[in-house]
């Protein structure tokens, strides 16, 4: 039997109410026919149509979701589930005794790190129901603010409700969070969680996912209202203009969808919630633990590429345009051109264009493996280490350097090969005289063609080595540590895993495997089992202990070729 609901809290509440409950056999969107076990009628079996007038939706701001109903005897009710602060508020006077224990009970489920709900009831009158049908009505046709006038409307019959009790469900965490953030927070990342459940239970995941420790300070702002809790996107945007920092907001629920479209970056997880994250955000994953390759792998790649490839436009152009101001002093600001009008037109498009093509797709500085090993790395893209004025100034400074070089080595070379008509003044022959006839026939063209390029480029070198040997980047430092063995920090060693629980074994040992390249790719084919699918193909188990991890991580090194030497 498969259930599935309309959301990640309803499928556990419908597969937990099988057997002990009214179980729904059909559903319109008008009716719904619910199987029904009558006691006092010695546990006869009837199935009972209930008609569905209105649905109010959940969204982030209301935290909740109402159904209006007709039973067949015409009884009107309304139905509301919903964070417990937001039914809470709007439960009827007394039964005190049942909103006592029912918060108890909420305390106590979020403590253990569980996702709570509230369900309440209200019986409608006839009369009652029409009017503010009517006003459901107009609310829903109306073409300008729809959904603010809907919440408004909501408000005037989702109040004086009866509790009838609470759910707590159990969200486990994705495989992987907690070493994912621990991984984020060492390569200077600072991690917030925005969350509108219980202060317990957010507590309590902060510790499962490895955010907090008992060392961490703890500061509670404004625990007693909802201002904070109400407007994720709010708190999203404070410090995104307040603090000027770059934000990037992660989430798989439709309540997120605020907060991912308030960040400088979205980010939304395929799951259980739906898709509505994943259709407001600017990247989707399939699992958070995702995050580790998309932030410290591709996006550092990403930034060091853009820096690169930014500061070479600089360069080339600069250098292109200097290279003409010199030539204007020898030809009396007279207007003439130093370059051919067909190479001043292709520079950009063909003669210059290649190296940002490989930089912009093709530069890694470290590989993946490495970036992951040392998420320090990501510090400098924190810093904006590579896109700095001094960055942009040594750019400029060997543009300046390199357009003396071109033109000032090139005239001198060719004095002794230009003739009269080779003058400004005796341009006008120069086709009569063959002038580039007769440079191209002298031993200083040659000479000028190996020689400028070396003193162009023998200031970049000199300031590579200074600045590599007295002043490194992080990651030059982490190219000389593997630069005998490129592939050291691959190879799986017992004693670095011996220590790791049976748990964190399996996902370092699947981390290691080989994987294939299939046609299908994208988040929605990287599903959560593709590693145990892949592991039973392979013809061996998932590995319960650590010492089975060396073993499953050594089928990458056995599938590799063998080199065979001849003596």
């Amino acid at each position: 039997m498969l259930i599935s609901g309309a959301g990640f809290d309803n499928t556990p509440c419908d597969a937990g109410s099988i057997g002990v409950a009214p179980s729904a056999l059909l559903r319109t969107p008008t009716t719904v026919m619910v199987r029904e076990s009558h006691v006092e009628r010695m546990g006869s079996i009837q199935d009972v149509p209930y008609e569905i007038l209105n649905v109010l939706e959940f969204n982030s701001t209301r935290k909740r979701q109402s159904v209006v109903c007709r039973f067949p005897n015409g009884r009107l009710v309304l139905y509301c589930k919903g964070a417990d602060n937001v039914v809470y508020e709007r439960l009827a006077d007394g039964n005190h005794d049942m909103k006592k224990i029912s918060r108890q009970h909420l305390e106590q489920f979020g403590s253990a790190g569980l996702r709570t709900l509230c369900l309440a009831y209200r019986d409608l009158n006839r009369e009652q129901y029409e009017s503010w049908n009517e006003k459901f009505v107009q609310a829903k046709s109306s073409l300008r603010d729809r959904d603010k006038k809907l919440d408004e409307v909501a408000e005037l019959i989702e109040k004086d409700l009866i509790l009838v009790g609470c759910t707590a469900i159990e969200d486990k965490l994705q495989e992987g969070v907690p070493a994912c953030i621990e991984t984020l927070s060492a390569a200077g990342i600072k991690i917030w969680v925005l969350t509108g459940d219980k202060m317990e239970t957010a507590i309590n995941i902060a510790y499962a996912c490895s955010l907090v420790n008992n060392d961490t300070k703890q500061f509670i702002i404004s625990s007693e209202t909802d201002a904070i809790r109400e407007a994720e996107d709010k708190v999203t945007s404070l410090v995104k203009k307040g603090a000027r920092k770059i934000t990037l907001s992660i989430g798989d629920g439709a309540n997120d969808v605020s907060m991912i479209q308030a960040a400088h970056v979205g980010i939304g997880i395929s799951g259980q919630e739906g898709m509505q994250a994943v259709m407001a955000s600017d990247f989707a994953i399939a699992q958070f633990r995702f995050l580790t390759d998309l932030l410290l792998v591709h996006g550092r790649w990403s930034y060091l590429r853009l820096c690169k490839v930014i500061t070479y436009f600089f360069y080339k152009n600069l250098t292109f345009t200097l290279t003409q101001f010199w030539f204007t002093f020898q030809t009396g600001f007279s207007g003439q051109r130093f370059y051919d009008d067909w190479f001043q037109s292709l520079y950009n498009v063909i003669f210059t264009a290649l190296p940002v093509i490989i930089v912009g797709l093709f530069d890694k500085d470290v590989t993946a493996l490495l970036s992951k090993k040392y998420p320090q790395l990501y510090k400098e893209g924190i810093r904006n280490s590579f896109f700095k004025w001094r960055v942009i100034a040594v750019w400029g400074f060997f543009a300046f350097y390199q357009s003396i070089v071109f033109y000032y080595f090139t005239a001198a070379a060719s004095r002794h090969g230009q003739g009269s008509s080779g003058k400004i003044l005796g341009l006008w022959d120069e086709n009569v005289y063959f002038v580039i006839y007769v440079l191209m026939s002298t031993f200083f063209f040659y000479l000028t063609i190996l020689l400028v390029p070396v003193i162009a480029l023998f200031g970049d070198f000199l300031y590579l080595s200074i600045q590599r040997w007295l002043f490194p980047y992080d990651y030059q430092v982490i190219q000389e540590m593997h630069k005998d063995d490129p592939h050291e920090y691959s190879r799986v060693q017992l004693p670095e895993t011996s220590h790791l629980s049976p748990e964190e074994a399996r996902s370092y040992a699947i981390s290691m495997l080989p994987r294939e390249n299939s046609k299908h790719t994208g988040f929605a084919f990287d599903s959560p089992g593709y590693e145990s699918f892949f592991a039973s193909q392979q013809g061996v188990g998932v590995p319960h202990k650590p010492w089975d991890v060396a073993r499953r991580a050594s089928i990458k090194q056995r599938q590799q070729p063998q080199r065979t030497t001849r003596s």
